[in-house]
């Protein structure tokens, strides 16, 4: 048996409800790629708006249906950048208000 720490002041960052606003880009970065797909539109745009992530998904989508790689990777990319700065400002409330 190991021994086991405990900070009864400590709460892990994320512990409760994540925001709504933590899905609001990657809800419309999906719906995006869903009305490009469906109009037959150039798909420039997205892969401009998904730039770092996009080359990744370019390998993928070379010769395969881009909505599907830009619908889920692109969507997961957003999804990852916005959890990313609710965690950020979430830690930096809790600083300003002397939890942290």
């Amino acid at each position: 048996m190991g021994a086991k720490l405990y900070c009864t002041n400590m709460k892990p960052i994320g512990a409760g409800r994540i925001s709504v606003w933590v899905f609001l880009i990657p809800t419309l970065h999906f719906c995006v790629c869903v009305f490009v797909a469906l109009s037959g539109g150039t798909w420039g745009y997205v892969y401009a708006f998904d730039f770092p992530a996009s080359i990744i998904i370019m390998v993928f989508v070379w010769r395969l249906d881009p909505l599907f790689f830009f619908g889920l990777l692109g969507t997961l990319w957003w999804f990852f950048l916005s959890y990313r700065v609710w965690v950020s400002v979430e830690r930096w409330r809790s600083q300003r208000r002397g939890n942290g």
